[in-house]
């Protein structure tokens, strides 16, 4: 103990004069003889010289080592700080398998329920690296957690919504529906010819002269369909009382394979400026 409370001086006398680099490894090397809490408290002790000498990743990975370590010797107060002081330079930085590391520690023995699941959504991610064992693990794990927890309308990561396919329908659904192609190019068809692609636009059109007579300008107020293709400057609105639907497009980009039940569409309202105002569930402008 004698050479230990020799480093730790020197440590100190290292720090003063500025040499935070040498102060951190001389700490690092008493941790291979010493007990866990002992060798936590210096490995802590390490990572705040290290950030001293502006080594970021080094600060970092020793606060992993000495969350570790604090673990082992049964402090999970202890182990928590120092994987939370680990984690922002570890987030979003390609070092995944450490990242999930880091926020499976969190989210599994942290007692804020709030915070749990925010390291919970960190591990299902569409870039995940892990192996598909280990994916199901981390669903598993974020969903018992949702569960547990009592979270209301949790954010879910997965699957992927491909935003340039969504469609909006007007009116009722049809008693059968044709099946779609592989190209997802259901609502077009083609002329006789074969060379020219008909638009939703022009079934509208068509369905407009047929009832009205040709004679009659068509216009084009009500679009009983949208998408991508279609002019989507305007707005567009649904009578009172009328129907719509909407259709999406996902994808799973895990390894794993993902079942989803009682899906339902939510509405989510935008504030469009300070001179508009709630009225109701809806905004409206302000009345002079």
């Amino acid at each position: 103990m004698l050479a230990v409370r020799c480093a730790i001086i020197s440590v100190e006398i290292l720090s003063r004069i500025g040499m935070h680099l040498e102060a951190a490894n001389q700490l690092i090397r008493l941790t291979s003889t010493l007990s866990d809490l002992f060798s936590g408290v210096l490995l802590e002790k390490a990572s705040a010289l290290f950030s001293q000498a502006k080594m970021y990743r080094r600060k970092a990975f020793h606060y992993v080592l000495a969350g570790h370590r604090f673990n082992q010797a049964s402090q999970p107060i202890l182990s928590l700080k120092c994987y939370d002081l680990a984690a922002p330079e570890y987030l979003d930085k390609g070092w995944s398998f450490a990242e999930d590391h880091i926020m499976f520690t969190l989210s599994h023995e942290s007692k804020d329920s709030q915070y749990q699941a925010e390291c919970a959504t960190k591990l299902v991610k569409p870039s995940s690296q892990q192996f598909m064992d280990q994916q199901a693990a981390f669903i598993e794990h974020y969903l018992k957690l949702l569960a547990r927890n009592g979270t209301k309308n949790p954010l879910f990561v997965i699957p992927l919504i491909k935003a340039n396919d969504i469609r909006i329908i007007y009116g009722e659904k049809p008693e059968v529906l044709p099946a779609p192609d592989d190209e997802g190019r259901d609502m077009k068809v083609r002329a006789k010819d074969d060379t020219q692609i008909i638009e939703w636009e022009d079934l509208e059109r068509l369905a407009f002269h047929s009832g009205l007579g040709s004679k009659k300008p068509f216009k084009h107020g009500c679009p009983m369909f949208s998408d991508s293709t279609t002019k989507n400057r305007e707005k567009k609105q649904t009578p009172p009382f009328e129907r719509f639907r909407i259709q999406v497009k996902l994808i799973n980009p895990m390894n794993v394979p993902l079942v989803l039940r009682n899906i339902r569409l939510g509405i989510k309202e935008k504030y469009f400026g300070p001179d508009m105002r709630i009225y109701g569930r809806l905004r409206t402008p302000k009345s002079e």
